[in-house]
């Protein structure tokens, strides 16, 4: 009985040793999970910061691009309405000066033909009816003496 008692015993602590160590093993299991996990959790995490930081990075220099291209549009953009503002100043210039030249034009017109018509009446009046008429008649028939068309 008393061996029995023993080996009852052994056994006990033998089936309490093997608890131990497995619920150590299985501590020890999950302390090393828990600490893996971690340890990938923070390589991840420096993976994402790292991804994120290049993104910015990538975010700042296209945004720089984007401004630059912006400026130098606008800046292109102004030399050409400056551009065309002066060919369009130019170009109403030339109109105005067209205009001028026209109204010259007109007035020097209506002062020769205001010339011619009283150089007309005043060689009608100079002239008998008869010389007039033989006038006329060389003019309307293409004769004129060498005169070139001019009274």
């Amino acid at each position: 009985r008393h061996q029995n008692g023993r080996l009852k015993r052994g056994v006990g602590d033998v089936a309490a040793r093997w608890a131990r160590r497995q619920l150590m093993s299985t501590v020890w299991t999950g302390w090393k999970t828990l600490v893996g996990a971690a340890k990938d959790g923070r390589v991840i995490s420096q993976q994402k910061q790292r991804e994120l930081s290049d993104r910015d990075a990538i975010v700042q220099a296209l945004e720089s691009k984007l401004r630059d291209a912006s400026r130098l549009h606008a800046r292109r953009l102004r030399a050409a309405e400056q551009r065309h503002k002066r060919l369009l100043d130019e170009a109403e210039l030339r109109a105005d000066q067209a205009a001028e030249a026209t109204n010259r034009l007109k007035l020097f017109s209506a002062v020769k033909l205001r010339e011619l018509s009283q150089h007309i009446e005043a060689l009608e009046s100079e002239l008998t009816p008869a010389q007039l008429q033989q006038l006329i008649a060389k003019r309307s028939t293409g004769g004129g003496g060498g005169g070139g068309g001019r009274f």
